[in-house]
């Protein structure tokens, strides 16, 4: 066996306790020091050992053996146990995340009957009017006689305003405009001050959040770059290649 158990006593002891027994030869007289298992014996060995010589002091127990006088007992020792917890991340790396995440394929999952039904319609029944935007019938179901009884014949709505707002709506990083109907992005500058590492580059590009991947034809152009910095080994700090660094500035 490599090991018994840990270093006893598992943290010092104030050797202010052994003066007591300061006029016994003793078997170890570094028995206050933590340190490993000289030996292990057994019981059948134990009794042959011990003599007849016992004292008792203060709750601190000297026994007599063969090989000196053997300490005893509970005492209060001084723990000197330091723990140091360290934590470290990157936070270029889960920045670069996203680019995983968003592109994984997720797992198919079958069409319900009602999805099912619900796209059916929708490629049966839509069409694109004069101005270019999509219409498509309302899915009312077959039964539905009785709910057109209930329509009124005159539509119009007196004091109904029907003005839209010209102000955005952002969603996913996407802004769109109620008044054109269109969508746009908002993208903050791309121009980076100072000297180009791989840290800073990285950090940039992961800064354009297109779920949707609308942006793909630009996004594309800065992955590949990505692609470079990994086939020439850079480390986090280090200055990119000149040539990459054109390449940058010309995206």
């Amino acid at each position: 066996m490599p090991k018994i158990t840990c270093d006893l006593p598992q943290c010092p002891v104030d050797a202010s306790v052994l003066k007591t027994f300061k006029q016994l030869q003793l078997a170890d007289v570094n028995c206050h020091q933590p340190g490993p298992i000289d030996i292990r014996l057994g019981a059948d060995v134990f009794s042959e050992i011990m003599l007849s010589g016992h004292l008792n002091v203060s709750g601190i127990s000297a026994s007599e053996s063969i090989f000196g006088w053997v300490i005893l007992g509970k005492t209060k020792g001084i723990s000197q146990t330091i723990l140091s917890n360290h934590a470290s991340c990157n936070a270029v790396v889960f920045e670069l995340d996203k680019f995983w995440q968003l592109e994984k394929i997720s797992n198919i999952k079958p069409y319900t009957q009602e999805e099912t039904a619900c796209k059916n319609h929708f490629i049966q029944t839509f069409s694109r009017d004069s101005t270019g935007r999509f219409a498509v019938k309302f899915p009312f179901r077959k039964s539905s006689n009785e709910l057109t009884n209930l329509i009124q014949e005159d539509l119009h709505v007196p004091n109904a305003s029907l003005s839209i707002d010209d102000d955005t709506v952002n969603t996913l990083g996407i802004l769109w405009h109620p008044a054109s109907d269109a969508f746009s992005f908002k993208v903050n500058s791309l121009f980076l001050e100072g000297t180009l590492t791989k840290r800073t580059l990285l950090s940039t590009i992961a800064k354009t959040f297109d779920p949707l991947g609308w942006l793909s034809p630009i996004t594309i152009q800065s992955k590949l770059l990505m692609q470079k910095l990994w086939k020439y080994q850079l480390q986090w700090d280090e200055v990119v290649l000149p040539d990459l660094a054109i390449e940058w500035k010309a995206l």
